[in-house]
């Protein structure tokens, strides 16, 4: 079955006792969009009752496409890409920093990507997204990335997340692009990468 909006309203008002609320998305997932109304309505309800909810968002199996996005009051804590087919999208990242910034702990990609075309130039990858997540999400802790970045965006994410609150920075072990294309590309100069 779904979780459609009257089901997550039902937990909210019944289940006294539910402290953390796992959204998984497969492939066989009906889609379904939550309004930001209901998302208001369930805070409203948490807050009344003295209860907290820590969602974490997860996709598997063989799905192929982006999860359902909660709205902006939805108290999202994690975010986790368990399959191998879904590369890394610089709109999901920036939906994520727009929507999720005061709630978000880990982001992560925990499978390796195959068969999945990764683009080798530094405008098409997801590299500035990630700096700016790691820059935006006040409490992110955990980071796995299991896509190509490159060695400055590496050191950039290290820099800003021990800035911040990331604890913990994982990486694929054949992640890591030998270059520094930032000097090329962010500040218009033309030197060796």
């Amino acid at each position: 079955h779904s979780l459609d909006e009257n089901v997550l309203l039902l937990f909210a008002n019944h289940l006294i006792h539910l402290y953390r609320l796992n959204i998984v998305q497969d492939e066989l997932t009906t889609p379904c969009r939550y309004p930001d109304s209901v998302w208001s309505e369930i805070e409203i309800i948490l807050r009344e009752n003295k209860r907290q909810w820590l969602i974490q968002m997860s996709t598997q199996g063989k799905c192929k496409c982006e999860p359902y996005w909660p709205g902006s009051p939805a108290p999202v804590r994690a975010i986790v890409y368990n399959t191998c087919s879904i590369k890394v999208d610089k709109t999901s990242i920036y939906t994520c920093m727009e929507q999720y910034k005061t709630t978000l702990e880990t982001y992560a990609h925990l499978k390796s990507m195959c068969r999945v075309y990764v683009p080798r130039s530094f405008l098409e990858r997801a590299d500035t997204a990630y700096i700016g997540a790691v820059k935006t999400f006040r409490y992110l802790h955990t980071i796995a990335i299991k896509e190509r970045i490159s060695t400055a965006t590496c050191l950039l994410i290290a820099y800003y997340g021990t800035r911040n609150n990331l604890k913990q920075f994982y990486l694929r072990r054949n992640c890591v692009i030998l270059r520094n294309e930032y000097r090329k590309y962010l500040f218009n100069e033309n030197g060796d990468n």
